[in-house]
């Protein structure tokens, strides 16, 4: 049977597939190819005639796949690979295979990524343009205005290095209402290496993540789709290692530098075996238990750090921040873990993903715009083979795995309004935001702190 509905095919060791007569009826032109691939009706004409398809490569399959498709058209789950189908309870917004330069143009459709991407934008841009306000007015400040600065933020709310008893609770319960308390943080204005490496290290998190996000369709095969995972996951490893390695350095000034310099050395160790057993990681589960276990580790060091500064010096401050962002990053990697809410079926309305209609209607009769139909392709490994290739959805791009069937342009409805607003892993997302905002007051309580605090002789 050759018709609208797949064609025979044969072959004998060679690692060609056919495009199926409902894409391709003849080959043409550049002028006619796309109107040829998208006719429908002339490629059952052509198979009613005997007339045989042609034989194209991979990269040439796939683009004539994805050609039939606008820049924002959206596939549903079943239509991806299953390296970028991670989670099934997302079932539509999925992009369609692209280019790197269709990639960055998605960032203007509206897509199951976006979210992601916009959210890690903005917070990109404002750790970039802090740390090159770090790097260049740092030190070009007059010595002379800095300390006038700082006096004037002292007289306006002093400190005390040594409190009495538990007076400290108080005084910081209060200073957290008052306004004048911000006053010492916004006259850090000079070089300083705490805050400098706390905000390289925070770009290059989000960074990371806006890469992977981004280019996500433009992978082609599971080893590509793993190296820039990979990516991300370096960025993340080294920017949590970055922030931890500030606080070690610079969290308790009067700490024994042995004692200090021996515990940033060990974490460094500690941080570069982590991306190593990341990298290495077969699975989720087991790179997700690499990384908790070293945000333990920064988590018990960093309290050890910052004790003896609360004890003798009543400067909580930092510590609360560092908790709480660490509290925050826990939080949403268990519900992007749990995949929670999307895995509820009531947060769908009781409605269908794709249609938006309500389960257990009767469903509308099938149209041109909610099915597609294809024929799925098998290459024989070396020996020859012949079947009749069925109307399917096989998963995969056309280069990846064979033929593959491209899904319609979904519309927002109530059905999968989820998919693409504050599913689990947006919600991960928001929370890492938050949780480096407070990495990053941590840091700067930590630089006032190194300022202010005079040690014990």
């Amino acid at each position: 049977m050759e018709g609208a509905t797949g064609a025979r095919r044969r072959t004998a060791g060679s690692k060609t597939s056919t495009i199926p007569t409902a894409i391709v009826a003849t080959p043409a032109t550049p002028a006619t190819a796309n109107a040829t691939a998208t006719d429908a009706s002339t490629a059952a004409t052509a198979g009613a005639t005997g007339q045989q398809p042609r034989v194209y490569d991979a990269q040439v399959e796939a683009a004539l796949i994805a050609a039939q498709l606008p820049l924002g058209a959206t596939l549903t789950v079943d239509h991806v690979p299953a390296y970028l189908s991670f989670n099934k309870h997302i079932k539509v917004g999925y992009r369609r295979p692209m280019t790197r330069w269709e990639c960055i143009k998605s960032l203007f459709s509206w897509h199951n990524e976006s979210i992601n991407i916009w959210v890690h934008i903005f917070i990109f841009a404002l750790y970039f343009r802090l740390l090159l306000n770090e790097v260049i007015a740092g030190p070009i400040m007059p010595d002379a205005e800095h300390a006038a600065r700082l006096a004037a933020a002292e007289i306006a709310h002093p400190h005390h290095v040594h409190r009495d008893g538990d007076s400290w609770a108080t005084d910081y319960l209060y200073a957290l209402w008052d306004a004048t308390y911000f006053d010492r943080l916004m006259a850090l204005d000079t070089l300083d290496w705490n805050r400098l490496v706390s905000l390289f290290a925070l770009s290059f998190i989000f960074g990371g993540s806006i890469i992977y996000h981004t280019f996500m369709p433009s992978c082609r095969s599971e080893v590509s789709y793993q190296r820039l995972l990979n990516f991300d996951v370096f960025g993340c490893v080294i920017g949590t290692g970055g922030t931890g390695l500030a606080f070690l350095l610079y969290g308790f000034k009067c700490q024994h530098p042995f004692f200090a310099n021996g515990v940033a050395g060990t974490f460094i160790v500690y941080s570069i075996y982590t991306i190593y057993k990341a990298l290495i990681s077969t699975s989720a589960k087991e790179r997700f238990g690499a990384i908790g276990t070293f945000c333990a580790v920064r988590f018990v060091l960093g309290v050890l750090q910052y004790l003896p500064k609360i004890g003798y010096h009543a400067r909580p401050g930092a510590l609360v921040f560092h908790v709480l962002g660490q509290a925050l990053l826990l939080l949403g990697g268990g519900i992007n873990a749990l995949r929670w809410p999307e895995k509820h079926s009531w947060v769908r309305f009781g409605r269908d993903p794709v249609t938006g209609d309500r389960l257990g209607a009767e469903k509308a009769p099938a149209t041109a715009r909610n099915t597609a139909s294809a024929a799925s392709a098998t290459v024989a490994n070396g020996e020859e083979e012949e079947e009749e290739e069925k109307v399917a959805s096989p998963r995969g791009f056309a280069c990846v795995h064979g033929v593959g069937v491209v899904g319609h342009n979904q519309q927002l409805n109530l059905g999968n309004a989820i998919d693409y607003a504050l599913n689990s892993h947006q919600l991960w997302h928001l929370l890492s935001m938050v949780a480096s905002t407070c990495a990053y007051f941590g840091a700067l309580h930590d630089s006032l702190d190194w300022r202010e605090v005079v040690c014990d002789a």
